[in-house]
């Protein structure tokens, strides 16, 4: 797994900079990135819409102020998600999750729509996450088979499973993930495989 980027500079590399590369990212990173994107954006001009209408509505201001506030500083962070995600599916999905929530509920119109998603990217990342270690259903299944269904002994081995057991694991050289076995892309960030 590659290390998190030290400084903004190494985080706006690894930012999608074109709708190109934005298209080419898996469905819950899209989502995230966008997210955080409308976020900051939409903050920045309703805040600034409504600062200046806050002028006629005084009470206004301070909501105003505070939405854009949270959209500027959440919004960044729910892009940082998306690079989490990168290197552990698992944090980056409850990072966004946290993120999307605290954007909903404190950053107003703009906050609610980048939040929403950012919240949807962070459920379809979970399930991707899910299905990824496909067992966590197991345990739950083994349990439920009755004492008698067990009476045959398990079959050996074939050799060519173990040889295919013997084989190390791929993994991603974009993102680090473990690649499924024959896969051509990675199913974490949509980089072709070797």
């Amino acid at each position: 797994m590659s290390a998190m980027p030290d400084s903004i500079e190494g985080m706006r590399k690894e930012v999608p900079k074109s709708v190109d590369e934005l298209v080419k990212l898996p469905p819950y990173l899209m989502l995230m990135v966008v997210g955080g994107g409308l976020a900051v954006l939409l903050g920045l001009i309703i805040g600034v819409l409504e600062i200046i209408w806050g002028a006629v509505v005084a009470s206004w201001i301070f909501g105003a102020i505070l939405h854009m506030i949270v959209c500027i500083i959440v919004g960044p962070l729910l892009i940082f998600a998306y690079i989490w995600c990168k290197r552990d599916l698992f944090i980056g999905t409850v990072l966004a999750g946290v993120f999307s929530v605290v954007l909903i509920a404190l950053g107003g119109i703009a906050g609610i729509i980048g939040g929403v998603f950012g919240l949807i990217g962070a459920i379809l990342a979970f399930l991707k996450y899910l299905e990824m270690h496909e067992n966590y259903s197991q345990p739950a299944a083994q349990s439920a088979v009755a004492p008698q269904a067990q009476t045959a002994p398990p079959p050996s081995p074939s050799p060519q499973s173990r040889d295919a057991a013997a084989q190390p694991k791929k993994f991603c050289v974009k993102c680090g993930m473990q690649l499924r076995e024959n896969a051509a892309f990675c199913d974490s960030c949509g980089a072709k495989t070797a």
